[in-house]
């Protein structure tokens, strides 16, 4: 058997009982996997998805326990609140355009209040940008690349604040974030211009929550 995304069916040549996927729910459909009873979200989602459908395939067995033992690392999608019960996420990990992609997709349905911002490595941004534009969503722009994302931001009539520092993206965000919205560290960015690691970056973050 190959699991595939269905949109390389126009190329795959195979022998084999092939099965298309088009997303992380036609996938759980087609193998019976009920994702109310899977504790992760995306991008996670998909990973514990796709282990239980290779489980199903092999064994004809789904064992939830098993994948909810199953332990995320810090700084990946992590879930923080505020004194006031107000959602943070800590996607300090996302150093890469893709990972800030999937981390938005579990917020279409909130006021999204995003930090952004480090050395994006000279890396094209409009693909972030055509993604972004699809949210409501303000950027608060620290570190190297915040002029970058600031003209980007206008081009593509995006809200953008140019904050500089975490800190600042922070206590601003604080000002606006409620019940209804959430504040994301996702930066699509190297730490490497105002930290010594991602981990550095999303300590920080959770710290700056802390002292709100």
């Amino acid at each position: 058997m190959a699991i595939v995304p269905a949109e390389l069916k126009p190329l795959v040549k195979s022998s084999a009982f092939v099965v298309f996927y088009e997303d992380t729910y036609s996938l759980a459909k087609y193998f019976d996997i009920e994702l109310k009873n899977i504790k992760f979200k995306e991008p996670f989602l998909f990973d514990a998805v796709m282990a239980l459908a290779v489980q199903k395939a092999l064994f004809n067995e789904i064992d939830y326990e098993a994948i909810n033992g199953f332990v995320v690392d810090p700084h990946k999608v992590q879930e923080v609140f505020d004194k006031n019960g107000n959602l943070w996420i800590d996607d300090s990990k996302a150093t890469n355009i893709d990972a800030t992609v999937v981390a938005l997709k579990n917020f279409k349905d909130k006021k999204i209040h995003i930090i952004l911002g480090g050395d994006d490595k000279g890396v094209e941004l409009n693909p972030l940008f055509d993604e972004l534009k699809k949210y409501d969503i303000k950027i608060y722009a620290i570190g190297k690349n915040k002029n970058k994302l600031a003209s980007l931001a206008l081009e593509y009539d995006i809200e953008c604040d140019e904050c500089g520092f975490l800190e600042v993206a922070v206590a601003r965000i604080s000002k606006n974030i409620d019940k209804n919205s959430v504040g994301i560290l996702s930066p699509a960015a190297a730490s490497l211009d105002q930290f010594s690691s991602y981990k550095e970056r999303g300590e920080k973050f959770q710290k700056h929550i802390a002292e709100l």
